[in-house]
């Protein structure tokens, strides 16, 4: 499954580490990159060849002003990527969805052909409005109102299908090898029903959460599920559901979610079907202070490595999630002064407050450092370089799966990894970023650029 983006403004860095807020309205959204079901430019130029259910590429990839109904999409101020589908953000607080549209993950209601989809985000019948912020995930989307709620659309659990039953960590691990899951390794987050209690046996690289555990038994967990109407909502045996609140900032990957509360603390959940512990939410005790997070990971091995990053008010960065292989979970030390992070598939960067990026974990591709990295393990970390320059001017990051942009003061954009997409010419006055695993997207803010990448 492709990976999703992280980026950040660091004026802005209370907002989602899934989208970067322009600074001024009238934008436009350029996209290049595979576009077999329209996630790059909303238009597909050249359509797939369908042999059964299955989809062959037929010379898929494209550069395009954003197009949604024959009509040019404008007025963005934020924009996401994720698997084969991009959200953008308009001034008026409508979002807008595009490309693949499994679970109404794009346009927040099924359709009976899954690709090919682009409107506005419907749901409950009614258009979604009021978001400041928006994350897409793997097949759901997640947005921020003005009000600090969180409504979500695609693979989500219902508040009627989500019971909040207290287990004990023998009765987790049981659960976990029957699904086929190692509680030992960690391969998904590891996390008990109750507020994010690990596992004994399942600690690996994460901290621990919440309050210590009296022997065997979990006390209540805290369920998570949406209403008909999208709204998150949290609840425990002993409650009735009410909303996630005080909430400034999301964070979405595959099927994890992350949100930073307006008091510096994180809380997270997952939606992964095939996980027993699913649809419980936790917190990360002792976490606190933070401005901004992401979440990345991926599935290698067979397994699903979520990642997440926070960064704190002092400019250090503190993660948590499964341990992999490849050194990617832990920061180099000494990390400071950092005012954005990003997280890719097995490697992850942060912005420092001059402009430079630092990138660690694996490197094969250079997609950590911008050089490759052939050591034993392909593991390193240190400032990014391309064509023997150090990268500087930076003032936004976005990662994904094997590369990522970066977009400097001066308004163009620069990739740089295995798979990284090739950056359009003429590409400028770019405002805003955002990677899905191979296509891009960017906000402009001159006319004349979406002109220039009209399609004809």
């Amino acid at each position: 499954m492709k990976s999703l983006t992280a980026l950040f403004l660091p004026s802005f860095l209370w907002f989602s580490s899934q989208l970067l807020f322009a600074d001024q309205p009238s934008n436009w959204v350029i996209g290049w990159g595979e576009n077999i079901a329209g996630e790059a430019t909303g238009v597909v130029l050249s359509y797939p060849i369908k042999n059964g259910d299955e989809i062959i590429p037929n010379d898929t990839s494209s550069t395009g002003v954003v197009t949604i109904a024959s009509s040019v999409l404008r007025n963005i101020i934020a924009v996401s990527a994720s698997e084969w589908f991009g959200l953008a953000l308009k001034t008026d607080g409508t979002v807008i969805g595009w490309g693949c549209n499994p679970k109404g993950c794009a346009i927040g209601r099924e359709t009976p052909d899954q690709y090919l989809t682009n409107g506005f985000v419907i749901i409950d019948s009614h258009i979604l409005s009021n978001i400041v912020s928006i994350a897409a995930g793997g097949i759901f989307s997640l947005g921020l109102k003005q009000d600090g709620t969180v409504v979500a659309w695609g693979e989500q659990q219902s508040v009627e299908a989500v019971l909040p039953i207290p287990v004990n960590n023998d009765e987790i691990n049981e659960k976990a090898r029957a699904a086929g899951i190692n509680p030992v390794i960690g391969l998904l987050p590891g996390f008990a029903p109750a507020t994010g209690l690990p596992n004994t046996t399942n600690i690996g690289s994460m901290p621990r959460h919440s309050e210590p555990v009296e022997g065997d038994e979990i006390r209540d967990g805290i369920s998570i599920g949406i209403k008909h109407d999208g709204t998150v909502m949290t609840w425990t045996q002993s409650h009735e559901p009410t909303p996630l609140t005080n909430v400034v900032a999301i964070a979405a990957h595959q099927f994890a979610s992350l949100a930073l509360k307006s008091d510096g603390t994180v809380v997270g959940w997952s939606v992964m079907p095939w996980i027993p512990m699913r649809s419980q939410m936790y917190s990360v005790a002792g976490l606190s202070n933070v401005i901004a997070i992401t979440v990345g990971g991926g599935l290698r091995n067979g397994g699903g490595l979520v990642r997440c990053i926070a960064l704190k008010k002092d400019g250090t960065v503190f993660t948590w999630g499964s341990q992999t292989t490849y050194g990617d979970a832990t920061p180099p030390a000494g990390l400071s002064n950092v005012v954005a992070v990003a997280a890719g598939y097995d490697h992850s960067i942060a912005l420092k407050k001059d402009g430079t990026v630092v990138g660690w974990g694996f490197d094969e591709d250079g997609q950590a450092t911008g050089i490759s990295t052939r050591n034993d393990s392909y593991v390193t970390n240190g400032l990014v370089t391309i064509d023997g320059q150090v990268l500087s001017n930076v003032k936004a990051i976005a990662a994904v799966e094997n590369y990522n942009l970066a977009l400097k003061t001066d308004g163009t954009v620069v990739g740089w990894g295995r798979t990284c997409p090739k950056i359009p010419a003429g590409l400028s006055n770019v405002v805003a970023i955002a990677t899905g695993s191979d296509f891009c997207l960017a906000i402009t803010t001159n006319s004349a650029v979406a002109d220039k990448f009209r399609q004809k």
